[in-house]
């Protein structure tokens, strides 16, 4: 867990770092640790942006989604499932978008 934050850092390349940084979020929401995987969620989101990453954008879109459903906090995960619907739309990936839909359903 240490290394992969190690190695997020020392990463010069955005989507490893980006990738990284969205793994140990999702690690920190499996575990309960859920203020901590925020910041995480939206770092990855911002370097995800900067290069145009839209697969992996929506991903993290989704993922911080089901972070911040668990916070009860149901308009912002509603806000980051939309955004993972339409990204995941403009990629062509309708399986994605189901699951993203099945999860909105669940926030609503």
């Amino acid at each position: 867990y240490q290394q992969v934050g190690v190695f997020a850092e020392a990463s010069h390349y955005k989507q490893v770092k980006a990738k990284s940084l969205k793994g140990l979020a999702e690690i920190d929401r499996l575990q309960g640790q859920l203020e901590a995987a925020l910041p995480r969620h939206r770092q990855a989101i911002l370097l995800l942006e900067e290069i145009g990453a839209k697969c992996d954008l929506a991903d993290a879109h989704y993922q911080l989604g089901l972070t911040v459903h668990q916070l009860d906090r149901q308009q912002q995960a509603l806000d980051h499932f939309a955004q993972a619907t339409r990204l995941f739309r403009d990629i062509g990936a309708p399986r994605q978008v189901e699951r993203v839909e099945g999860s909105a359903s669940v926030s609503q």
